[in-house]
């Protein structure tokens, strides 16, 4: 499932940042670590380690944020194709049932659940899912326009996969 593989897509990146952190902090005076930016030729090792600690507590931030944008983003392109093949049905059946071409257009078409504000209407989830989906949209919404990423979103990578599934499986009818 391509929800599941943005999951995955972030997951190795925050592993490849573990990985280039502890590097840094195995040698931080290591010209590779003055060559990107995140120390400065002179710079003590404390204040390398400093530095060092700062940067990467910022880009381990910034992945979970990127990681919600991503599956969010992910999540709403499957909902509406998905929807939109729902609502093709709905019309077949609208069309096999009146010879009137406009009550076609009662049907409303994907386009109309653009955002995860309309999804969630749609969707009519139970409390405590429609709390969950509503962090992922305030996650989501925080960062595309401009809240600091050097904060921790309000929900978790892993929370944000869960209940984008349910939404969908509760599309689906599979809930």
């Amino acid at each position: 499932m391509e929800l599941s593989s943005a999951f995955e897509r972030a997951r190795a990146l925050a592993l490849i940042i573990e990985r280039a952190r502890q590097t840094a902090f195995s040698n931080p005076l290591h010209q590779f670590n003055i060559d990107i930016g995140i120390v400065d030729v002179g710079d003590s090792k404390s204040e390398a380690m400093e530095k060092i600690n700062d940067t990467f507590s910022d880009l381990s931030a910034l992945i979970k944020h990127v990681s919600i944008l991503h599956m969010a983003a992910t999540f709403e392109d499957l909902f509406k194709k998905r929807l939109s093949s729902q609502i093709g049905d709905v019309r077949k059946g609208v069309r096999a049932q009146s010879r009137e071409a406009w009550r076609e257009n009662l049907v409303r078409s994907a386009e109309s659940f653009d955002g995860l504000r309309e999804i969630e209407e749609l969707l009519s989830l139970p409390p405590g899912d429609s709390k969950q989906f509503k962090f992922v949209r305030d996650a989501r919404n925080a960062f595309a326009h401009g809240a600091s990423f050097k904060d921790d979103p309000i929900i978790s990578e892993l929370s944000t996969l869960d209940i984008l599934r349910k939404a969908l499986d509760r599309l689906t009818g599979n809930d």
